[in-house]
C-alpha cells in the first residue's frame, strides 16, 4: 500500500512516498517504510521535460534537412536524366550528318558528272553538315562536363544524407 507522509520538520513542499509495513518493497522484502525524494524526481522530471523537446527539436531540425537533401537529390537525378535524354538526342542527329558526310558511291556513278553549278551547292551543304557536327560535339562536350558536375553534387548529397540517416533512426 502506497501512502504519503509530510515530514513536519522541513515542511509542505518536502514529501516523501512510503511503503505501508507489510508490503514489499522492489527487493522483496517486507516490513519497513522506504523512502522516495519527491524533490530530486520532480528535479529528473522537468530535466527529462526540457531534454526530450530539445532532442525531439534536433530530430525535427535532422529530419528537415534530411528532406532537403532528399529534394535537391531527386531535383539532380531529373536534370541527369534530361541531361541524358538531350544527348542521346544530339547524338542521334550528329550520327545522321557524319553519314550523310560520307555517302558510299561507288566510282563509276553519274554523281561524278555534276557541273560547277550543283558542285557549290554540295561544298556549301557538306560545310552546314561539318558545322552541325561540330555543334553537335561541342554540345554533347558540354553535356558530359555537367552530368559529371550533377554527379559530383549527387555523391555529395548522398554522403550527407548517409551522415544524417543514422542520427534520425536511432
Amino acid at each position: 500500500m502506497i501512502i504519503f507522509a509530510k515530514q513536519g520538520t522541513v515542511g509542505a513542499t518536502d514529501r516523501r512516498l512510503m511503503l505501508s509495513e507489510g508490503s514489499q518493497d522492489d527487493e522483496g522484502t517486507t516490513g519497513r517504510a522506504k523512502k522516495v525524494d519527491f524533490g530530486s524526481m520532480i528535479k529528473n522530471l522537468i530535466a527529462i521535460l526540457f531534454v526530450v523537446p530539445a532532442l525531439a527539436h534536433a530530430d525535427a531540425a535532422t529530419d528537415a534537412e534530411l528532406g532537403q537533401l532528399k529534394g535537391w537529390l531527386l531535383e539532380i537525378q531529373r536534370d541527369q536524366l534530361s541531361l541524358f535524354q538531350q544527348a542521346q538526342m544530339v547524338q542521334v542527329l550528329r550520327d545522321i550528318d557524319v553519314e550523310a558526310m560520307n555517302p558510299t558511291v561507288a566510282a563509276n556513278s553519274a554523281i561524278f558528272d555534276i557541273d560547277k553549278q550543283n558542285f557549290d551547292e554540295l561544298e556549301r551543304v557538306k560545310q552546314e553538315r561539318m558545322d552541325r557536327v561540330v555543334h553537335y560535339t561541342e554540345d554533347l562536350d558540354h553535356m558530359r562536363a555537367r552530368y559529371g558536375e550533377l554527379e559530383d553534387q549527387k555523391s555529395e548529397l548522398n554522403a550527407r544524407i548517409k551522415e544524417l540517416a543514422p542520427v534520425t533512426s536511432q
